[in-house]
């Protein structure tokens, strides 16, 4: 269940981005190079918002795995600290 909800709330944050994602796939060159990087004027048109869109995405996939692990953590640590004593009357 869990897994279902943070696949949807994933798939909503990548939807809102649907446009740089395409702009990505279809990306064409300008024939110009940038002076200072030398790299081509594409790249800052259509690559570069596509790669701090994907490393926005994983960064905040990795703090709620993080989170998650850690939350699963504290609970089997809490569930080991509890003892049942079922002693007969």
């Amino acid at each position: 269940m869990g897994t279902a909800l943070l696949s949807i709330i994933f798939g909503l944050v990548a939807q809102g981005n649907w446009l740089v994602v395409l702009r990505f796939f279809s990306r064409q060159p300008f024939g110009i190079t940038d002076p200072i990087f030398h790299k081509e004027i594409g790249f800052y048109v259509f690559s570069l918002p596509f790669l701090n869109m994907l490393r926005s995405w994983v960064l905040g996939a990795l703090i709620i795995t993080l989170l998650g692990s850690a939350g699963v953590y504290l609970l089997s640590y809490a569930a080991q600290r509890l003892k049942f004593d079922f002693a007969r009357p």
